[in-house]
């Protein structure tokens, strides 16, 4: 948990006169930062020479910026809890921003005495870093470096790459179940497995089909989603050139007709499938009316994604957080002085 800033420094790290800019958006940085003068001094500092500035107060709150606009750069505490100085909190948030996004560009903040720590959280995924309290010139500095990397990773991700955020692809919720259905994204996204994806309806099949292609080598590639519940069995092989070097997804992959599952079962035995397969389903696996050989070709790794009422804690959770959206996107506090509707 940061030290609270003296007026002093306030002043001293928002540095610029009233007004002052050098014109031209620089990029969009994310503060996070449990010290609402730090957050301060960073949308003065920073909004005077060119910066979008987004903060933070907690980890959890991250997912809420990144879901509702493109973010650059994410400076990174890495404390947050009363007398901690381990950096554990921000060693997780960390490792959480470079699975979502493995270009992220992280840039952490620790004291003059966490050097060492630092150097940890580079070697963790992080770009930089930076001291507190922080020299004006080497922020800038600092995170126009961050500015160029971002720029060379998004570009060499090839097209239709983004920033971070400005998505719905954000995995939510810390419960045990759900920390299992990240393990398993993060094991099997490197690499060419076909994965089948159950649960019931709403429980994030499609997103999890997503962060699958995103963190593989073939995130460069298309990402085809049939719905095979409204294709014919033609337009469903169509498909399979559309997908080439990407990721193909079959959408309820118990509408596959006989028919259909004999025609892919045969392009899979000869090697004609140039894009990785994802199925998802709202049925147990033993309810999947499929040819044998073929689930054994599409379950390589098998995915459960639970129901919310099994995921203990995540409710409130992702209740803050849509609050927290919409109230962002429509311009209204984020606290409101209202009575909460849970204790």
């Amino acid at each position: 948990m940061s030290e609270p800033l003296s007026r002093a420094e306030i002043k001293e790290f928002s540095g610029a006169p009233e007004g002052a800019s050098d014109g031209g958006l620089r990029g969009h940085v994310l503060v996070v930062d449990d010290d609402a003068d730090v957050q301060q001094a960073a949308r003065l500092f920073l909004g005077r020479h060119g910066f979008t500035v987004s903060t933070a107060a907690q980890p959890a709150q991250i997912w809420t910026v990144l879901a509702g606009a493109p973010v650059d750069i994410i400076v990174l505490d890495l404390n947050f809890s009363r007398g901690a100085v381990s950096g554990a909190e921000g060693f997780a948030c960390l490792a959480e921003i470079m699975a979502h996004d493995p270009k992220a560009v992280v840039v952490v903040v620790t004291g003059h005495s966490g050097v060492n720590i630092a150097v940890q959280a580079m070697r963790a995924g992080a770009a930089d870093f930076i001291m507190k309290p922080w020299n004006n010139a080497r922020l800038l500095s600092t995170l126009d470096a961050a500015m160029a990397l971002r720029r060379r990773r998004v570009d060499g991700a090839g097209p239709g790459s983004e920033a971070s955020g400005a998505d719905d692809d954000v995995l939510l919720g810390e419960s045990a179940v759900m920390a299992r259905v990240r393990e398993l994204i993060r094991r099997a996204a490197p690499t060419q497995a076909s994965v089948l994806i159950l649960g019931e309806a709403g429980t994030g099949k499609s997103l999890v089909a997503r962060t699958l292609h995103r963190q593989s080598p073939r995130a460069s590639g298309p990402f085809v989603c049939l719905d095979l519940l409204a294709l014919t069995d033609e337009a469903a092989l169509n498909a399979l050139a559309d997908a080439r070097g990407g990721t193909l997804v079959l959408d309820e992959v118990s509408a596959l007709s006989p028919a259909l599952q004999s025609r892919l079962l045969a392009l899979l035995d000869a090697d004609q499938v140039q894009a990785r397969l994802i199925a998802t389903t709202r049925r147990p696996r033993s309810e999947l009316a499929l040819r044998e050989e073929l689930l054994l070709r599409l379950n390589t790794v098998e995915i459960a994604l639970p129901p919310l009422a099994a995921r203990e804690g995540d409710g409130r959770a992702l209740a803050e957080h849509f609050l927290r959206a919409l109230a962002s996107r429509h311009g209204r506090p984020q606290n409101p002085s209202r009575p909460r509707l849970w204790t």
